[in-house]
């Protein structure tokens, strides 16, 4: 079973996506939908996926809760909620909607010029009220936001927290160069309450020279419990289509053992996203 952790759909002409560089803008200013993904996942074997959020915008989190219901490819949805209104209202409302369950929230400090807003009181509330609540807080930080993220996920150890995209490493230098986020991912991995995404990294400068001496590292301080892969699509196209993606995973994960492999590809994400998809339902 291959099921995907995170991906993204969106109309580009109601969620802009403002954050796209202007190089990327042809391949990834239009309309990515649920059966394009679809159509993209499942000749390689991928026919499940937790849709994640992209734009800070409090809208977004019902459309595409609607939009999941609407399809059968999708177990659950990751969303955002607005930092300056009380959480559990939001959250409550958005647990009420029926069809795909709301598995996660995701606080986005990647972009926020304050590096320690994640240890802050409304990023420190909407995670503790998703944690009360069963659900899983994504991160999307940099290596600079990874030590108020330790501060978060130390601070609330009953909430479960996954690091996207490894934490954004700079791909164009050798891991030895990357100091900051070496030392940031190691202090996490001491918080039990945190897993990893292995994902976001197709499309990142400096993919092809270091990229895997980087999933060492994480497989090495998290081990295969903690790592789930994810394939980033659409913003992964940027680097290569869907299944030069999956390709990547299996080259790396090669030489771990069956169990290893199967908790990678679906055994992780099912546990920390808390979904309920047996074999014979895919």
């Amino acid at each position: 079973m291959r099921i995907d952790s995170h991906h993204h759909i969106w109309r580009h002409r109601d969620w802009p996506q403002t954050w796209i560089p202007a190089a990327h803008r042809p391949t990834l200013e239009t309309d990515f939908w649920l059966d394009d993904w679809r159509a993209a996942a499942t000749p390689h074997g991928v026919e499940r996926a937790v849709l994640v959020q992209t734009v800070p915008d409090a809208a977004e989190t019902p459309y595409l809760l609607a939009q999941a219901a609407a399809s059968t490819v999708v177990a659950g949805v990751v969303g955002w909620l607005e930092p300056t209104l009380p959480p559990e209202r939001q959250l409550s409302a958005l647990l009420e909607m029926e069809g795909v369950p709301l598995v996660g929230i995701r606080l986005q400090a990647e972009y926020l010029t304050d590096l320690d807003w994640l240890a802050s009181r409304p990023a420190g509330a909407a995670a503790q009220a998703a944690g009360r609540l069963g659900l899983t807080v994504d991160l999307l930080v940099h290596p600079g936001n990874l030590a108020a993220a330790l501060q978060l996920c130390r601070r609330y150890p009953m909430t479960r927290f996954v690091v996207d995209h490894l934490g954004k490493p700079d791909l164009r230098r050798p891991l030895a160069a990357a100091v900051s986020w070496r030392d940031g991912v190691t202090a996490l991995a001491t918080a039990e309450n945190v897993a990893v995404k292995v994902s976001g990294l197709r499309s990142s400068p400096g993919f092809d020279q270091h990229a895997r001496d980087f999933v060492e590292t994480v497989a090495d301080l998290y081990g295969a419990d903690r790592l789930m892969w994810g394939s980033d699509w659409p913003v992964s196209l940027i680097g290569g289509d869907y299944g030069e993606v999956v390709a990547d995973v299996d080259e790396w994960i090669r030489s771990w053992s069956a169990a290893e492999r199967s908790r990678m590809w679906s055994g992780s994400v099912l546990e920390w996203y808390g979904l309920d998809i047996h074999e014979g339902e895919l």
